[in-house]
């Protein structure tokens, strides 16, 4: 139901994901600027986001997060998580009964993930179109990730509904764009992570109900 990357380039850390289920994307990540990002989806465990970000600000390792929250939950294999670590290193865990298709990418400034997806090339273009924007701006990379994973054929239920994005500096969250109830949510993501103020913290579109739409 979700496909989601995190990512770094510098100093800086970016999240970006899309999803079928409503409000959902703006609920899979938390980034700790300057030190790392933890993500959960597919039935997500609620306690992974904020134990993994209080051990990001102990300034855990990838590897070592991982270890850590998931060989004692008990449906860890209905659980998907991608963690990008103090130590600058990405890691990820699917579970074998998260719904097919389902899987993860991970590289070394990167980790994409998602379930319930038309198949495995959804991840693939998605870390493709990454590694291929190398040098362009960090949003740009992560929109343009996500577009890919789309165009790839993105959740199998159809069109995404929630799509968030956030990037955050060496000191603090400096994007966050998050889009809900849409009918074209990377469209609407896209033009509002790239009007010239750029979304600051906490910037929450509001959905086409109340007759707003994003570079409107």
């Amino acid at each position: 139901m979700t496909f989601s990357i995190v990512a770094k380039d510098g100093t800086s850390i970016g999240f970006a994901a899309a999803t079928a289920v409503p409000g959902g994307a703006g609920r899979i990540a938390s980034i700790v600027p300057g030190k790392g990002c933890i993500a959960a989806q597919a039935l997500a465990n609620l306690f992974w986001r904020p134990y993994g970000t209080m051990l990001l600000q102990q300034r855990a390792g990838a590897a070592g997060i991982v270890r850590t929250l998931v060989p004692p939950d008990p449906r860890k294999q209905e659980r998907q998580l991608l963690v990008m670590g103090a130590d600058g290193r990405f890691d990820a865990f699917t579970g074998q009964a998260c719904q097919p298709w389902a899987g993860q990418l991970v590289g070394a400034d990167f980790a994409a993930a998602g379930n319930l997806l038309a198949g495995p090339r959804v991840i693939a273009e998605m870390a493709r179109i990454w590694q291929l924007y190398r040098g362009a701006p960090l949003v740009e990379r992560l929109m343009a990730a996500l577009m890919a994973g789309e165009a790839a054929g993105g959740d199998r239920r159809g069109k995404a509904s929630s799509a968030a994005l956030q990037v955050a500096d060496a000191h603090s969250i400096v994007v966050d764009g998050k889009i809900d109830g849409s009918t074209t949510p990377l469209l609407d993501l896209s033009r509002l992570v790239s009007t010239p103020a750029g979304p600051g913290p906490g910037l929450l579109l509001p959905t086409p109900s109340f007759g707003l739409l994003a570079g409107g």
